[in-house]
């Protein structure tokens, strides 16, 4: 563990962090941190608010609500009993956004494999997306 500054929105915050190789994010905040440094989620203005040294609310980050759709850029096998990233095209979102993907009901029903939130950078229309298939058997899914 390290601690390191971090910057948002013009306010800097001293935080331990963990590096982890490889991982898909950037940088992935976590409740510590939020509880530590007293932000509040504001769910009805989609917005994180984060106070400075003197208690002076900054709204730092606003989440843009778009529809689209994550669907397999290419036929992918998932194995039994497995979790597997899964190349992804998105529709209705721009090339260099971060976006969060939200689990698909049809995937559970119909294919019994299981999503959940993913915060994911789109590049090219594309993202990586983890599913985990808890069945007995492998499970196809097909690109589009």
């Amino acid at each position: 563990m390290l601690t390191i500054p971090i910057s948002i929105g013009g306010l800097t915050f001293s935080h331990p962090v963990h590096i982890i190789q490889d991982l898909h994010y950037l940088f992935i905040l976590g409740v510590d941190f939020l509880n530590k440094n007293k932000a509040n989620i504001d769910f009805a203005s989609q917005q994180l608010i984060l106070p400075d040294e003197y208690q002076a609310s900054h709204r730092v980050c606003l989440l843009s609500p778009v529809e689209g759709h994550a669907r397999a850029a290419t036929s992918v096998l998932i194995p039994q009993h497995s979790e597997t990233n899964v190349l992804v095209n998105i529709s209705n979102i721009k090339n260099s956004a971060n976006v969060l993907l939200e689990p698909n009901t049809s995937l559970r029903y119909s294919k019994h494999l299981t999503t959940s939130h993913c915060l994911v950078h789109v590049e090219d229309c594309k993202a990586m997306y983890r599913i985990l298939n808890p069945t007995h058997s492998a499970i196809q899914l097909h690109g589009r």
